[in-house]
């Protein structure tokens, strides 16, 4: 955020300055290529049993219990599975938060007991 915005964008185009370092060293096709995400193949996955299975334990589990109405986020994960339903955001969004609780109240607690 140090960098100053001219250098960073420029009407419709984004990382200015990386963009013009690239081009000394890249093609131009390369180094003014659409900015891409970094895809993770979460929706497949949780089709997986391994991950599915993964999951579930979590969904079950008292954490979940504690916050979540455990029968609707199985019914989104089983969806998911099944291919009923792309849940996939739902499904990641409350399995981080439980890992997220998990280690930071559950096992810090424990470090401090």
């Amino acid at each position: 955020m140090q960098i100053p915005s001219r250098y960073r964008v420029h009407g419709d185009v984004t990382k200015v300055a990386l963009r013009g370092a690239a081009l000394k060293q890249l093609p131009e096709r390369t180094a003014n290529k659409k900015k891409l995400g970094f895809p993770v193949p979460l929706n497949d996955w949780l089709r997986q049993d391994k991950y599915y299975n993964m999951v579930r334990e979590k969904f079950e589990g008292p954490v979940a219990a504690q916050f979540f109405n455990q029968q609707a986020i199985m019914k989104l994960l089983n969806d998911h599975k099944e291919g009923k339903a792309a849940n996939m955001q739902r499904i990641w969004s409350v399995y981080s938060f439980i890992l997220w609780y998990e280690q930071f109240f559950l096992q810090e607690k424990r470090k401090f007991a």
